[in-house]
């Protein structure tokens, strides 16, 4: 459509209230002068783009959902120049803010990396007759948002996409999972209908990028969240982390107090791991159901153990997950249509060891296959050597070193928290690859008790 009408500028603008409307609403025929009717992608965000180096996995990190849509072009404007003939250059947005239009979104959800655009379809059709078909691969703008022009366009407008807004057509195709849709749109003054029909299709679980960022040795920083807030998850969430533990084990955390703080988790870019209390089958099972794609597990002893616990977060016939995706949330309740089938690959299974037992056994437990990663826990394990609040002590750190070196000997991610910057440090060098560099507890404490004691200070001067 843009090389056929010679559009060259950037398609961006703000769009309105009154430019939305729901799927299944009625439409009349006065709302719009020349209406055109295309079946579109929206991308709703969960983080601002902006600036001249937006990239393709920039745009795809920043998108929260995928939905099917279709947009409603009315250009106010006569085709072709009265006195000499020539055509006009239309811009084809909804968003151009000279024009009027109409937006429908779908009711269904993808994530970015849950379909195939290539391989998404679309039929516009108008009392049952098709009008109109097309396929994400032959689309045009494949490189919109990540293009030069679109970029340029955008910085020298200063224009932002901030979480919340639609970036329409940005990316028409960029996954790997194939998904065919159908889109449908009745005639003005008529039903409006944007739904994708899926029909022997694959709609796996959503894809676990901290688990493939650990298999591809990527050091990941994490923050420890005991405060048991959502509203303190997301703020911690903002800043960047790449991922973020929710303490089951000694933050008053209960189930649906976990499952409040995924939620707050669910836009941010950092990946939820939530740490168990205990290694209990039945609280793994309600862990996973409420959507924790990555589970911590405490106190592991040894390969026995680490086994049962492998076989905890698996769907039979690799494990004993009992079957209730039709209620949890982790299969969207029961949207993700092929999440049984999918869902044991993307979970990411972490055991902790932390106590001289575990020492002992690392080797064999992390040879346990299905076990992702080893998690170190120096505070515990200083206190099982004789060392109890001195995880800095020369022979723990000599044991944390030798175990994180082990770790890795088996080809696992090794992790570890620490609130010592230097430890941190000297944990990366080692090849740790999953790091928790401090606590939203920590954090809080300190900087609470520094503000304080500045200004009493200033008062005694």
């Amino acid at each position: 459509m843009q090389y056929a009408l010679n559009i060259s500028t950037p398609d961006s603008g703000v769009l309105f209230d009154d430019m939305l409307f729901e799927d299944g609403d009625t439409i009349t025929a006065d709302r719009f002068i020349q209406p055109r009717i295309e079946a579109e992608l929206a991308f709703i965000m969960k983080a601002p783009l902006n600036g001249e180096n937006v990239s393709v996995s920039d745009v795809l990190n920043a998108t929260a959902y995928i939905v099917p849509a279709l947009e409603i072009l009315d250009t106010r404007i006569v085709r072709s120049d009265p006195a000499s003939g020539k055509s006009r250059t239309i811009i084809d947005t909804v968003s151009d803010n000279a024009a009027n239009a109409g937006i429908v979104l779908g009711s269904q959800l993808f994530a970015p990396d849950q379909i195939d655009l290539r391989w998404t379809g679309a039929i516009v059709s108008r009392n049952a007759t098709v009008e109109e078909t097309g396929l994400g691969a032959g689309c045009l703008i494949i490189r919109h948002v990540a293009s030069p022009g679109w970029q340029t366009g955008c910085h020298n407008m200063a224009i932002t996409l901030k979480p919340g807004r639609s970036c329409w057509r940005a990316l028409l195709f960029a996954r790997l999972k194939p998904v065919m849709g159908t889109l449908f749109m009745l005639i003005l003054g008529h039903r409006v209908q944007s739904a994708a029909i899926l029909s022997e299709v694959k709609m796996p679980a959503p894809v676990n990028h901290f688990k493939q960022a650990l298999l591809r040795k990527e050091p990941q920083i994490g923050l420890w969240l005991a405060l048991a807030s959502p509203y303190a998850a997301e703020i911690c969430a903002g800043a960047g982390f790449d991922w973020l533990l929710l303490d089951g084990e000694h933050a008053p955390n209960d189930v649906p107090l976990l499952m409040s703080q995924l939620q707050a988790l669910s836009v941010a870019s950092g990946h939820a791991v939530v740490r168990a209390p205990m290694d209990a089958p039945w609280l793994i099972k309600q862990l996973l159901d409420i959507g924790a794609q990555t589970l911590l597990i405490p106190m592991v002893e040894n390969a026995e153990q680490a086994q049962a616990l492998v076989k905890a977060v698996r769907y039979p016939p690799q494990g004993i997950r009992g079957v209730g995706a039709a209620l949890a949330r982790a299969s969207a309740f029961n949207r993700i249509a092929d999440y049984l089938t999918s869902a044991n690959e993307q979970i990411c299974l972490l055991v902790q060891i932390e106590s001289r037992a575990g020492l002992e056994q690392l080797d064999a437990i992390a040879a346990t296959e299905g076990v992702d990663g080893v998690f170190i826990g120096p505070a515990d394990l200083a206190a099982d050597m004789g060392y109890l609040g001195q995880p800095a002590a020369e022979e723990v750190q000599q044991a944390v070193e030798q175990a994180l070196i082990r770790i890795q000997s088996h080809g696992k991610a090794a992790g570890i928290l620490s609130a010592d910057p230097l430890l941190c440090a000297r944990y990366l060098e080692l090849g740790a690859t999953f790091v928790a560099v401090g606590s939203d507890v920590g954090l809080l404490v300190k900087s609470t008790s520094v503000l304080a004691a500045d200004f009493h200070a200033r008062l005694k001067e």
